[in-house]
C-alpha cells in the first residue's frame, strides 16, 4: 500500500507542481499589471504600496487593507480587486480619487495615511460591466492606446471586471467574408467607419461612413490586441462580439437558397443587414468560422454579446427558441465555459427566445434598471442578470440623472441580491464625460456591505472629490442632487440645450427621439447650487475636478436661460416689436458665444481635440479627411440625407457652439428681423448649411484650451447671475 501511495504521489507530484506554478505566475502577472497601473497613477507611491493575492471568500471577490511597515499592503483575489482596493482607500482614507476628467490626487501626503487595523470586504456582486456598445462609437471612436491605457486604468480603478471590446471586429468580419467568397468591394461596402460600427454591430445598417482602407483595419487589430492584453492582464475578462446570425444583405442573393431574412430598415432610412435564421446549416458554418477567426486575432473570452432584432422586428418564419437556441449551441461549441450576454432593451430579450436557453450559460444586462427594469417587470430571475444604469443618450452634454431611485435600489439589492439571482451591477452609457456622480454611486456599491442615505453618499463624494468637504461644497451638491440629478419624468437622458437645436420659432426638443420637452427641475433653484460653487472657487481652484464642475454647471445654467431667452425673442417677435425682438436676440447669440469661450477651457469639451484625434487615425490624407467628415457627420446630421437622426450626437463643445450653431441661430434671427422690417426674407435651409459644414474639413478648431476655467465661470456669473436669478425666480 505504501509503495502504491508513494508511485502516486510521484506521479502526481509534476501534476501539484505545474498547478502551482500556473498560479504563482498568476500571481506575479496580476501583481505586475496591478503595479504598473500605480506606476502611471501615483508613480511617487510606487515603492510604498505592496500587492499581494489571496484567495476567494466563500466564492466571492474580496480585498483585504492593511499598513505594514509604512506600506500600505493590498491583498485580493484578483489584480482587478487589488486596483479597485487602491481606489477604496484613496477615497475613504485619503479624500482623493481618479476621474475621467482629471484627478483629484494633489492633496495626497508624502506618508500614505496609515490605517488602525486591517480592514476585509467581500462583495456580493460577481460581475461589474461596463460599456455600451454606443460608446465605442459616440465616445471612443477615435481613440488612441494612449486614451485606452487610462481608461482600462479607470476601470480597474472601478473595479469593473467585465468590459465590452469590440474594437477590430472589423478583421473578424473580413476574414470571415473572405471565407465565404465574398469580393473585396462586397466586403468594404458592408464594414462602417469607427464612428457607426456601434451600430453595424447592432444590426442597424452596414457600410455608413466607409469604405475603410486595410491599413487601418489593421491598425484596429493591433489597438484591440493592446486593449484587450490590458484587460486581462488586470483580471478582466472582455466582452466580445458573438455570431447571432447578422449577415451582410448581400447574401440574401448569394444564398437564395437558405433562409436569410430581410429585417427591413432602421432609423434615418439604413437599410439593415440581412439575418441568417439560426436553424440552418449555413449558422454553423459561419459560427465556427466567426469563432476560429476571434480566436486566431484576439484570443478566447468567456462573453460573447450579440442581440438579433435589436430596435427591430422580428422576420416572419423565424422560430425564436430554436433561433436562441442555435445562437448559443454554436457559441458552446467554440467554448464550453461562455456566455452569452444579451441585452435587456424595449421587446428584447424575447422570452420564446429565452426558452430553449442554458440559463447557467446567459447573463442579461439591464439596460436601464433604475428608469425602465426590463427585466425585473418579466417576473423571471431564473437567468442570471446584471443591474445596469444608461444615464446618457448620444454622449450629449447635461447635468441629469435619478440617484434617488439608484440608491433605493442599490440598498434594496444589497442583502438580496444572491437570492434574486442579480450577480452584477454596472453602466451602459450611450456617451461618457458626463455626469460622474452617477456612474461613482453604481461603482461605490460593488463594495459596499451597509446601506447608506443619499446624503450621505453625496457628502462622501464631495469629499474625495475635491479632498476636503467645504461647506459651500456640500450645498451646492445637495441641491444638484435634489435637482438636476433626481430626473423623476419618463425621460431619457437630459433636457437638451437649445443652442444645439434646428432654429425654429417653437423648440421642444433637439433630437427627434427625445421625450424630454422641458426642464423638470425649478432652474432658480438649481442656479443657487452655481452661487454656492462661485463662493469656494478660490479655495477650490487648483483641484481638476472641481474646474470639471464649476464649468459643467456654469454651461447648464446658461442652457437652461438659453431657453427663457428663446421664449422672450418669440414673444417680440410675434408682437412685431423689432427692438425688443433685436434686445433679446441679441443676448440669445451672445449666451452661444460665452458658452463658447466656458467650453474652450477644458480639453474634453473642444470639438477641435475630436477632429484632430479623428484625423490622427487615418493613413493617408485622403482617409484624414474622411475620419475628419464622418466626425463631424456623427454630430450633426448623422445620416446620409435629412433624416430623423439629426441632432442625435450633439455636443454643447467649444467650436461646434462657435461654428455650426451661431451660424445657424444668426441666420434664423437675420430671417425674422428681415420679416418685421417688411423686407424680402430668405428662409435658411438648415440642412444644407450642416450637409456644407460636414464636408468643409478645411475649417480649423481649436485642439488646445484657451483661458482658465475658472475665471472664464466667474466672469460669466458677473455677467449673467442677476439676470438668470431675477428672472428664473
Amino acid at each position: 500500500m505504501k509503495h502504491i501511495t508513494i508511485v502516486l504521489w510521484i506521479i502526481c507530484l509534476p501534476f501539484c507542481i505545474n498547478a502551482q506554478n500556473k498560479v504563482q505566475q498568476l500571481d506575479t502577472s496580476q501583481i505586475l499589471a496591478a503595479k504598473g497601473m500605480v506606476g502611471r497613477l501615483l508613480p511617487r507611491y510606487a515603492d510604498k504600496i505592496k500587492f499581494e493575492v489571496i484567495e476567494k471568500d466563500n466564492n466571492k471577490d474580496v480585498f483585504e487593507l492593511e499598513t505594514v511597515n509604512n506600506k500600505l499592503v493590498i491583498r485580493g483575489n484578483s489584480g482587478n480587486v487589488m486596483t479597485s482596493a487602491l481606489n477604496y482607500y484613496l477615497k475613504n482614507y485619503c479624500n482623493s480619487s481618479v476621474s475621467w476628467y482629471g484627478d483629484n490626487l494633489s492633496n495626497l501626503p508624502q506618508q500614505l495615511p496609515a490605517l488602525p487595523k486591517k480592514i476585509r470586504v467581500a462583495t456580493n456582486y460577481k460581475y461589474c460591466y461596463y460599456l455600451n456598445y454606443c460608446t465605442h462609437s459616440y465616445s471612443m471612436a477615435f481613440w488612441d492606446w494612449k486614451r485606452w491605457e487610462r481608461e482600462i486604468d479607470w476601470m480597474a480603478m472601478n473595479g469593473i471586471n467585465m468590459p465590452l471590446a469590440i474594437v477590430g471586429t472589423e478583421a473578424v468580419w473580413q476574414k470571415v467574408m473572405q471565407r465565404f467568397n465574398f469580393t473585396a468591394k462586397e466586403i468594404k461596402d458592408f464594414i462602417p467607419n469607427t464612428a457607426f460600427a456601434a451600430w453595424w454591430l447592432m444590426q442597424n445598417l452596414e457600410g455608413w461612413g466607409g469604405p475603410m482602407s486595410q491599413e487601418y483595419i489593421n491598425s484596429r487589430v493591433e489597438l484591440q490586441k493592446k486593449i484587450v492584453g490590458r484587460m486581462r492582464e488586470l483580471g478582466m475578462t472582455p466582452v466580445f462580439q458573438g455570431f447571432y446570425g447578422m449577415v451582410p444583405f448581400a447574401m440574401k442573393a448569394k444564398r437564395p437558397d437558405v433562409k436569410i431574412y430581410n429585417t427591413g430598415t432602421w432609423a434615418g432610412g439604413f437599410q439593415r443587414p440581412a439575418q441568417l435564421d439560426p436553424t440552418e446549416p449555413l449558422f454553423e458554418e459561419m459560427a465556427a468560422a466567426w469563432y476560429e477567426e476571434m480566436d486566431k486575432l484576439y484570443g478566447k473570452t468567456n462573453f460573447y454579446g450579440g442581440d438579433p432584432f435589436h430596435e427591430g422586428g422580428v422576420p416572419a418564419g423565424i422560430d425564436l427558441a430554436e433561433a436562441g437556441k442555435g445562437i448559443q449551441n454554436a457559441m458552446l461549441k467554440y467554448n464550453p465555459d461562455a456566455s452569452w450576454v444579451l441585452q435587456a432593451w424595449g421587446e428584447n430579450p424575447r422570452p420564446q427566445m429565452l426558452s430553449k436557453l442554458v440559463k447557467e450559460r446567459t447573463v442579461i444586462l439591464d439596460l436601464s434598471g433604475e428608469r425602465y427594469r426590463c427585466w425585473q417587470k418579466r417576473n423571471d430571475t431564473s437567468y442570471p442578470w446584471i443591474y445596469n444604469v444608461i444615464v446618457n443618450y448620444g454622449g450629449k452634454l447635461g447635468m441629469y440623472g435619478s440617484l434617488d431611485k439608484v440608491i433605493a435600489d442599490l440598498n434594496g439589492y444589497m442583502k438580496n441580491a444572491p437570492e434574486r439571482n442579480l450577480q452584477g451591477v454596472g453602466i451602459v452609457p450611450e456617451g461618457i464625460d458626463n455626469n460622474p456622480i452617477a456612474y461613482d454611486m453604481i461603482f461605490d456599491f460593488v463594495w459596499r456591505t451597509q446601506p447608506i442615505t443619499l446624503d450621505e453618499w453625496t457628502k462622501h463624494y464631495v469629499r474625495y472629490r475635491y479632498g476636503k468637504l467645504i461647506p459651500e461644497a456640500d450645498k451646492a451638491w445637495k441641491i444638484l442632487v435634489n435637482t438636476a440629478y433626481s430626473c423623476h419624468r419618463e425621460q431619457e437622458g437630459c433636457t437638451e440645450s437649445i443652442f444645439c437645436a434646428r432654429p425654429a420659432q417653437s423648440i421642444a426638443n433637439v433630437s427627434s427621439w427625445s421625450n424630454a420637452p422641458s426642464v423638470y427641475y425649478n432652474p432658480a433653484e438649481f442656479n443657487q447650487a452655481w452661487v454656492q460653487l462661485i463662493k469656494c472657487a478660490d479655495k477650490l481652484k487648483d483641484c481638476e475636478t472641481f474646474r470639471y464642475d464649476l464649468v459643467d454647471v456654469t454651461r447648464q445654467v446658461l442652457a437652461d436661460y438659453g431657453r427663457l431667452v428663446h421664449t422672450d425673442m418669440m414673444a417680440a417677435y410675434k408682437a412685431k416689436n423689432l427692438v425688443e425682438f433685436k434686445k433679446q436676440s441679441a443676448v440669445f447669440l451672445g449666451l452661444i458665444d460665452d458658452q463658447n469661450r466656458l467650453m474652450g477651457t477644458l480639453k474634453t469639451f473642444l470639438l477641435g481635440n475630436w477632429i484632430q484625434s479623428a484625423r490622427n487615425l487615418g493613413t493617408t490624407e485622403a482617409e484624414k479627411k474622411q475620419m475628419e467628415y464622418n466626425a463631424r457627420v456623427q454630430l450633426t446630421t448623422w445620416s446620409k440625407g435629412d433624416t430623423n437622426l439629426h441632432e442625435y450626437a450633439h455636443k454643447e463643445w467649444n467650436g461646434l457652439l462657435g461654428g455650426l450653431y451661431k451660424q445657424r441661430w444668426t441666420a434664423f434671427v437675420k430671417d425674422l428681423e428681415a420679416r418685421l422690417k417688411n423686407q424680402t426674407p430668405v428662409s435658411p435651409d438648415y440642412y444644407a448649411m450642416e450637409k456644407k459644414w460636414c464636408e468643409s474639413t478645411t475649417e480649423k478648431y481649436p485642439a488646445q484650451t484657451s483661458g482658465d476655467p475658472v475665471k472664464v465661470a466667474k466672469e460669466i456669473y458677473n455677467k449673467y447671475i442677476r439676470l438668470t436669478y431675477k428672472t428664473l425666480k
